[in-house]
């Protein structure tokens, strides 16, 4: 056992326990068909738990660089809004990028604080066209393509769990 094991362990180590410890004891066969559903679940979400990390990178790397872009095209211009955006793309998570897997701590708390940066930037973004910017609408077709990407995923995640075609990763 690890002292500080990764979400894919925990579920692998609840699976194991509920085989090892519980299989055994039951004795109705509803009983049996209900830990094997439950083991079903617990599979599914086994093999989600990369694929969402990898997700959660992706999505990471699109958001900081749309406001990353979006700070520096509309840097030096004096409209209120432009200096917000300018803050909040200084507001983003630093350091190396993201590798393909990332470990959960560090894709959870990086992928909060973007996602909370991002929110806040599409208010500027708006200031900005409701100001006549023209550049402003490329940069908000931009964050709306990212945010049908996150929602797609989002919705195909939901789907995959309800119809038991999790892991396609």
């Amino acid at each position: 056992m690890y002292a500080n094991p990764s979400a894919v362990q925990s579920v692998r180590y609840v699976r194991e326990a509920l085989a090892a410890t519980i299989a055994p004891e039951l004795q109705s066969d509803g009983a049996k068909v209900l830990l094997a559903m439950i083991d079903t679940v617990l599979a599914s979400v086994e093999k989600r738990i990369p694929v969402e990390q990898q997700y959660m990178a992706n999505e990471c790397s699109r958001m900081s660089d749309i406001l990353r872009r979006a700070a520096a095209l509309f840097a030096g211009q004096p409209s209120a809004a432009a200096v917000e955006l300018e803050g909040l793309a200084g507001e983003l998570p630093t350091g190396q990028p993201l590798g393909p897997l990332p470990p959960f701590a560090e894709i959870n708390e990086r992928y909060a604080l973007t996602s909370d940066v991002f929110t806040r930037a599409l208010g500027p973004i708006h200031a900005l066209i409701a100001g006549g910017d023209e550049s402003a609408p490329l940069i908000l077709e931009d964050a709306r393509a990212y945010l049908a990407l996150r929602l797609a995923r989002d919705m195909s995640s939901v789907f995959a769990m309800e119809g038991g075609m999790v892991g396609r990763g």
